[in-house]
């Protein structure tokens, strides 16, 4: 209107664009691995298309680091490193631009579960006697509850070895292995930690030193009566496993006949005694003797003692004529 002139009317387009409205989202995710996330037009509030996304670094429970600021992306993305055991959480303020419009900044929880790192581990044990080792946490590396543990046959060397096999789904580290001669071997497996919802942790080694232990079969001597007698395993005789400086304990032998001068032995370098056989044949001493090679038992074994008789006569006498022949039996 002008003045008292009604002039024609006419249009006036407003053309509003849309401004972001994104409610708080979270997402969860694993140790190590990238995240990202897209918020959802409806699902998640207003979203227009082409909506880009600016954040700062996150603030964040202990022990996660890697968050990093960023600007202007499609999505929300990061990778974070959970240095615990235990989930953490981290937060970011994210600000949603649309084309010249900025909307208001949302939150973005990503609860980070762990995953296990674990440091080579090792363990002594005798052959033929089971082990069983558990990481822990702190001491072994990052251990999360409930990590459990994959391996195949372990690694040896020289097949001197036997006894390894593969496990899964494990709570522990744990196997049984001979050693088949007489010094140290080691079997090394390789070993995969997992975790509910994160998968496989890093391969670690277990590195499993194996004493060995005498493996003895029946051995025999044979003696006179009153002689000392003396047995000393050799390795590989018979094929026996003799490591070096096994020493042996025995109780008192069994026997036939009859005998003097039985006796014990204990942390000896060999098996050895002098017995009195009273009978006028061979008789046979059956002794049980135990073994020790540095901290390992080893199994019983039987050393059989033949003792010969040996003539013992006192003084004889007999009374005879001149020129007559004379005999003593």
């Amino acid at each position: 209107m002008s003045g008292a002139c009604v002039g024609l009317p006419f249009t006036v387009l407003v053309y509003v664009n849309p401004t972001a409205e994104i409610t708080a989202m979270s997402k969860t995710s694993c140790n190590g691995l990238l995240f990202e996330v897209s918020p959802t037009n409806l699902t998640n509030g207003i979203v227009p298309d082409g909506t880009l996304y600016s954040w700062d670094a996150p603030t964040f429970t202990a022990s996660i680091s890697g968050g990093a600021s960023d600007a202007n992306k499609l999505l929300i993305s990061g990778t974070l490193f959970n240095e615990s055991n235990v989930t953490q959480r981290a937060y970011y303020n994210v600000r949603p631009a649309s084309g010249n419009c900025s909307g208001a900044a949302f939150s973005l929880e990503v609860i980070l579960n762990p995953t296990p790192v674990i440091t080579q581990m090792t363990t002594v044990t005798c052959s033929g006697v089971f082990f069983n080792i558990t990481p822990v946490n702190g001491t072994n590396g990052i251990v999360p509850v409930g990590t459990k543990y994959r391996w195949e046959e372990p690694q040896i060397v020289g097949g001197t070895i036997i006894g390894g096999e593969s496990k899964s789904g494990q709570d522990g580290i744990f196997g049984y292995l001979v050693n088949r001669t007489n010094i140290v071997r080691t079997a090394t497996y390789i070993v995969i930690p997992s975790i509910a919802n994160c998968g496989d942790g890093m391969p670690f080694t277990v590195v499993v030193t194996l004493n060995p232990r005498a493996e003895i079969g029946v051995l025999s001597t044979v003696t006179c009566s009153g002689v000392p007698f003396e047995v000393s395993p050799s390795n590989g005789f018979l094929g026996n496993i003799v490591p070096a400086n096994t020493k042996y304990s025995w109780g008192l032998p069994g026997y036939t006949g009859s005998f003097t001068g039985l006796a014990t032995g204990s942390g000896a370098s060999s098996i050895s005694g002098t017995v009195r056989n009273t009978t006028n044949t061979q008789q046979t001493l059956t002794y049980s003797v135990t073994t020790l090679s540095g901290a390992c038992v080893g199994l019983p074994f039987t050393v059989l003692v033949y003792v010969d008789p040996r003539a013992e006569i006192g003084v004889l006498s007999t009374v005879t004529c001149s020129g007559v022949p004379f005999e003593v039996s």
